[in-house]
């Protein structure tokens, strides 16, 4: 057993019991210091599985300033004090126990019936793109097999650009290619073999009438994630006539003027064929004052390679894979040398914020949103659950007033005169009539 399972079955066994443990304890503030313990073992995890951003975002974001937040509002609700009071809901407990043992027993029933101990790994599928360096196909539908797989792959408009690459079935392929709507016979150019995993790049080329009949040339590619300060460069002689290249480093002013200056240049590519391919590797960014020239007589100049600006230098950009390709030119009765420059982005490594983002905003844009709202959802109802219930006063028992003296009492002691006049019904003295004289 490797350092990593060790390392591996030791978070796993942490995570699982700060779990357990944040659902058995009592205390909301220990509760919550279990989440923020599993919080840091899942983000070991992706540690471990070179998810570097990912483990940051677990302990930033989750364990801090998330877990914070629980805390204050435990403490500032007094929540860590457990309440006696009863809840009334008391549907709640058989009803989340049915709901539980009801989703494990569905999850159950699909994992037994999937047969998923029974499934193999599926290969990764290849992928291929074609280049099109024939001049005499200004726009060209590419055949494989007699059936066709790329339209309308215009001559020299990859020029740097980006082209995306098409999965395809491991095999053995028939290549054929035909002006681009038209409906007859592809004209074969040969046959490629695709393996598991590939990543090619199909480069049609050659001139009818010459020693360069047309045929293609798969060239690997290597487009994996890589460091953000390095860049990948293929050179590739497609010419027609057949003429043997060669890669120096011209200097500054990108000139060669005589065989002596050719043989104190820096040789970048000593000599390459027709139909050959060479790996630069790994480049560290920045412009090259490269130019290609005849591989016997090397100071004769064929293509000055430049970016965009013709009068620039070429340009090697970090994070992307660069194929030159040394091609003619048919216009009219003038043919020209040209150096083709077919870029691609490398893959995002993984765990990445381009690959997240890739991932969240493109592939998985509904069940993110999904998730987001599963989420209000639960936190909805960890509300309702969490209400606390108001406590009604208990109804006091009836007492009656105590009277040390009665009333009778008080009123025959400050009246003087006993308003009672049999024993049970108190009565009150008449008013008393006075005489008026009547008239004057």
């Amino acid at each position: 057993m490797s350092l990593v399972e060790i390392l591996f079955l030791i978070v796993g066994v942490l995570s699982v019991a700060a779990a357990v443990g944040m659902l058995l304890t009592k205390k909301a503030v220990h509760s919550a210091l279990f989440l923020i313990a599993n919080f840091v073992c899942v983000a070991l995890i992706y540690l471990m599985l070179d998810a570097a951003f990912l483990a940051m975002v677990q302990i930033a974001v989750y364990a801090g300033a998330i877990m914070v937040l629980f805390l204050f509002v435990i403490m500032l609700l007094g929540a860590e004090n457990p309440s006696t009071e009863t809840k009334e809901f008391k549907w709640l407990t058989p009803t989340t126990l049915l709901l539980s043992v009801g989703f494990l027993g569905i999850v159950a029933l699909a994992l037994l019936g999937s047969g998923i101990n029974n499934q193999q790994t599926q290969p990764a599928k290849a992928t291929i793109r074609f280049v099109n360096a024939l001049s005499v196909y200004s726009s060209a539908d590419f055949y494989l097999n007699n059936e066709r797989f790329a339209s309308g792959v215009a001559f020299g408009e990859t020029d740097g650009k980006e082209l995306p690459f098409i999965q395809i079935d491991p095999g053995t392929y028939n290549v054929g290619v035909n002006l681009a709507n038209v409906e007859r016979t592809p004209l074969p150019l040969g046959s490629i073999t695709v393996n598991d995993g590939d990543t090619l790049t199909i480069i049609g080329y050659g001139l009818p009438g010459t020693d360069v009949n047309p045929t293609v040339v798969a060239v690997p590619e290597d487009i994996s994630a890589s460091s953000a300060n390095i860049g990948r460069v293929i050179v590739v002689n497609a010419h027609a006539p057949a003429r043997d290249v060669a890669v120096l480093d011209a200097g500054a002013d990108r000139i060669i003027r005589t065989a002596e200056e050719a043989d104190t240049a820096p040789v970048v590519v000593e000599s390459l064929g027709v139909g050959e391919y060479v790996v630069l590797g790994e480049q560290l960014p920045g412009t090259r004052n490269w130019v290609m020239t005849d591989a016997v007589q090397r100071d004769q100049v064929l293509v000055r390679l430049a970016g965009e600006d013709p009068n620039s230098a070429y340009p090697i950009e970090a994070g992307q894979s660069q194929l030159l390709i040394y091609t003619t030119d048919r216009q009219g009765d003038i043919v020209i040398d040209r150096a083709l420059n077919v870029v691609t982005r490398h893959e995002y490594a993984f765990g990445s914020p381009q690959a997240l983002g890739e991932l969240l905003f493109i592939d998985y844009m509904l069940p993110f949103q999904m998730v987001g709202i599963l989420l209000l959802t639960s936190m909805v109802g960890a509300i309702v659950v969490a209400q606390r219930t108001i406590s009604k006063p208990k109804p006091g028992r009836p007492t009656r007033r105590k009277v040390s003296r009665p009333l009778t009492s008080v009123i025959t002691s400050q009246t003087g005169t006993d308003v009672m006049v049999d024993d049970a019904v108190p009565q009150l003295s008449a008013p008393e009539e006075t005489a008026e004289p009547v008239g004057d």
